[in-house]
């Protein structure tokens, strides 16, 4: 599969990955402000949302949402990062209605908003628990260059991006 639209999600980053076992995966960050479109795009292509979690590093929450297709061995790992400050972001449940629980669960342990999602009410805690059992203290937080691979967190130039997006594999239906 030839991801060349990948480029339409306005990506700060793109590398490829091989972490879950055969076929191509490419690891995209983008904005908060690029989900929605981002979302969208994965559905025009045929992808669907498989899952969705968080971490809680230093820099913020980052967020990872996995698009995979039925037809080819192709995934996107499309990845946000938010500040501790505001932690919000547009809901993908408009779009990608699998994306209700996940954020649900991000919200009930990261206390992150999901603007614009149609039951934002808790899934697994209770609705009086104002605790957000997955945040971390400030001193138990790890960089996210200890967690992940520094060619997907680092923007990437275009040449870089054009050369990831037209080396591709064979086209597969």
């Amino acid at each position: 599969m030839n991801p060349h639209w990948l480029k339409t999600c306005d990506p700060l980053s793109l590398a490829e990955t091989s972490v879950w076992g055969k076929g191509q995966s490419v690891s995209v960050l983008i904005t908060s402000d690029s989900l929605l479109k981002a979302g969208q795009v994965m559905k025009d292509n045929g992808l669907f949302l498989d899952f969705m979690t968080a971490l809680d590093v230093q820099e913020g929450f980052f967020l990872s949402y996995l698009f995979c297709s039925w037809k080819a061995p192709f995934r996107v790992l499309l990845r946000v990062q938010l500040s501790h400050d505001k932690p919000r972001v547009p809901s993908l449940a408009g779009i990608h209605s699998g994306a209700d629980w996940h954020e649900r669960e991000c919200h009930d342990f990261f206390g992150i908003l999901f603007t614009d999602h149609p039951n934002l009410d808790p899934l697994l805690l209770p609705p009086e628990m104002e605790l957000r059992p997955l945040l971390k203290k400030s001193a138990q937080r790890k960089p996210l260059t200890v967690i992940m691979p520094l060619e997907q967190i680092v923007p990437a130039s275009a040449g870089v991006q054009d050369r990831l997006l037209s080396a591709t594999r064979t086209e597969t239906a």
